[in-house]
């Protein structure tokens, strides 16, 4: 199960990317067919030396087009055996369970990394563990990292070239980037001044998008009237600095979805299925210490988790960390603080006295009661 649960991304990715190529090659395929196709059927009584010409270019093209057919060829014959790599690992993760739970650990931390924009961190690990270098996604994080640079240098042309190359899959994914991107570019357009250029693109661009988007193209189009010093305040999220930053990670939920990457990191979802188990519904007080659905630093993932439901109870000793039953009951010191019986045992040490870790108060060992649970 535990398999099936984190693994999918495995699996999944490189066979979205071979799809991606296989489909790629053949509408480049039957294009060029067609043109060089159409050239010949224009040919009508051409003279010797024409016909020379026609043919020797339309040979050059079609060797041009054998050339990149076989570099598709050997991408995809790649891609292939990448996915017969990753299926006979996951075959054999039952057999070495503890080898693979350890490298599946060194990959959910890459892929956290790469998420974070920590590169440097993520190659460094992965170069310490030769083994998994087949299993990570370093590629597609380094593509897209250029998109996100240029983004972050307010330039959009990366960005749009990226949803012009996927335009058919972003639309099954009813995907607004490219209009969010169009709009950014309008929006820049008239922060420098450049009203003119704005409503040229304004025509441009914006036509396709009228039917799902107008009130945000009226609103928009609002900037041309207002000047910038006092733009109305309904006006002004068009103009906030933020905005690029809205559209990174739009770019980021789009590429994961478009290569069926996880919207969270795979670290945040096995997190996230190990606090729903502890997580009660007396949880996010911040009192228990030993809670990690408590803990300040996971709180925030475990906040919207549903709550596990139990029958019974399980108490586990706050010092020892195991779990309290019949034969290790839990005892009450006279303070009000219950500990393990072999927490007690090993406090006292054969002495009459022993001291409360928690409080420091020196307590009678006769003076200890035992807890019952009912």
């Amino acid at each position: 199960d535990e398999v099936v649960a984190l693994e999918h991304p495995l699996l999944k990715v490189p066979y979205e990317m071979l799809s991606k190529s296989l489909q790629s090659s053949q509408k480049l395929i039957e294009s060029e067919l067609k043109s060089v196709i159409t050239k010949m059927s224009q040919l009508k009584e051409p003279s010797p030396t024409q016909l020379a010409l026609t043919l020797t270019a339309l040979g050059e093209r079609l060797a041009g087009l054998r050339k990149t057919a076989q570099d598709l060829l050997d991408s995809q014959r790649t891609l292939m055996e990448l996915c017969d790599t990753r299926v006979q690992y996951l075959a054999g993760a039952p057999q070495k369970l503890d080898t693979y739970r350890r490298e599946r650990m060194d990959r959910i931390l890459i892929d956290y990394f790469l998420r974070e924009g920590l590169y440097d961190s993520a190659i460094a690990l992965k170069q310490t563990a030769p083994s998994i270098a087949s299993l990570v996604h370093l590629d597609i994080f380094q593509s897209s990292r250029n998109i996100e640079q240029a983004l972050g240098r307010h330039d959009c042309a990366p960005a749009l070239q990226w949803c012009a190359d996927n335009n058919a899959r972003l639309t099954k994914l009813k995907s607004t980037l490219e209009f969010k991107l169009r709009l950014q570019q309008f929006v820049e357009l008239i922060r420098a001044g450049r009203h003119a250029e704005a409503i040229v693109h304004a025509q441009k661009h914006f036509s396709p998008f009228a039917g799902k988007h107008m009130s945000e193209i009226q609103s928009a189009m609002a900037l041309l009237v207002f000047p910038l010093e006092t733009m109305e305040a309904r006006y002004q999220p068009l103009l906030i600095a933020e905005r690029w930053n809205d559209l990174v990670s739009q770019f980021r939920r789009n590429n994961f979805a478009l290569h069926s990457l996880t919207a969270q990191s795979l670290l945040t979802i096995a997190l996230q299925s190990g606090l729903t188990v502890t997580k009660t519904a007396h949880c996010g007080d911040g009192t228990s210490r030993d809670c990690p659905a408590c803990n300040t630093s996971l709180h925030s993932l475990a906040e919207h988790l549903p709550a596990a439901r139990r029958m019974t109870s399980t108490i586990v000793c706050r010092y020892l960390g195991v779990m309290m039953d019949e034969n290790n009951p839990p005892m009450m010191l006279p303070n009000g603080h219950v500990y393990s019986q072999q927490a007690i045992t090993q406090l006292a040490a054969g002495n009459d006295t022993l001291v409360d870790p928690a409080t420091g108060d020196i307590c009678s060992v006769a003076a200890i009661k035992r807890v019952y649970v009912l």
